[in-house]
């Protein structure tokens, strides 16, 4: 008398699973006979992975996927019989970790303006940005690390310049960090000052600046100290002499600088 004839067929051809161990695939199995599941890894097992006859499974990872690219595993469903069937069994890659702080960085019109730029991750990373006027410790790194920005450059124009610096981890993640550097400025306090008659009066303004400057177009009777320099600073404006006129008299001085 012949027996039955044997079978053993699973329902899927694929599975899914999360980086983190957190889920299980299922999948079902029909089958007429004693049976076992292999796994050709060593990350993936099924409950249950002996038995009989059809039967549903659990899929789950043992191990969390340490990559960020998806890694496969095939499933081999073996009958006693020696009939086979397969299921592939994708985890998905795990995000690598990637932070930067702050995200944006402003420095100032000078050479040797340095910052710090802190970069948290689990996982190599590279930065890239052609940026002339500035200069990185490092550009390559692994984990959590620190890089010194430092500019070599002035800005010789009157407007702040911005650029972007890339950092990259594999699997093209990436955080952008923006950086500026000031342009040249030059203003003053007050538009106008007024002395009293007598000799010796005084009033004075603040020059704001980042670059050289000095006052032109001063009066024979008027002292500005100081009458030049560079970066923020208080200007004196003393009468050496006493108007003795009846009418004011009156100048028109300017600030300047040469880098403008």
């Amino acid at each position: 008398q012949s027996g039955i004839t044997p079978y053993l067929t699973v329902q899927q051809i694929s599975a899914s699973l999360p980086s983190s161990l957190t889920d299980s695939a299922y999948v079902t199995m029909s089958c007429n006979h004693n049976w076992t599941v292999t796994a050709a890894c060593d990350w993936l097992q099924t409950n249950p992975s002996t038995g009989y006859g059809s039967t549903e499974f659990a899929i789950y990872a043992t191990a969390l996927n340490p990559s960020c690219t998806p890694r496969t595993c095939l499933l081999t469903f073996t009958g006693e019989t020696g009939i086979r069937d397969y299921v592939t069994v994708t985890q998905l890659g795990t995000p690598p970790e990637l932070g930067a702080s702050p995200i944006s960085y402003q420095f100032e019109n000078e050479t040797n303006d340095q910052m710090t730029l802190d970069i948290t991750s689990n996982t190599e990373w590279n930065i890239t940005g052609d940026i002339s006027w500035l200069t990185l410790s490092d550009v390559s790194g692994s984990g959590n690390g620190s890089v010194t920005m430092t500019t070599c450059e002035y800005n010789n124009s009157s407007e702040t310049r911005y650029d972007t610096l890339i950092i990259e981890t594999e699997c093209n993640y990436s955080s952008e960090v923006i950086v500026s550097q000031i342009g040249i400025f030059l203003y003053i306090s007050e538009s106008a000052l007024m002395l009293d008659a007598p000799a010796q009066s005084a009033d004075s303004m603040t020059v704001f600046a980042n670059r050289n400057w000095q006052i032109n177009n001063i009066p024979s009777w008027l002292i500005a100290s100081p009458s030049h320099g560079i970066g923020e600073t208080e200007v004196v404006f003393t009468s050496n002499t006493a108007n003795d006129d009846l009418i004011e008299r009156a100048a028109i001085i300017s600030v300047v600088s040469n880098d403008l």
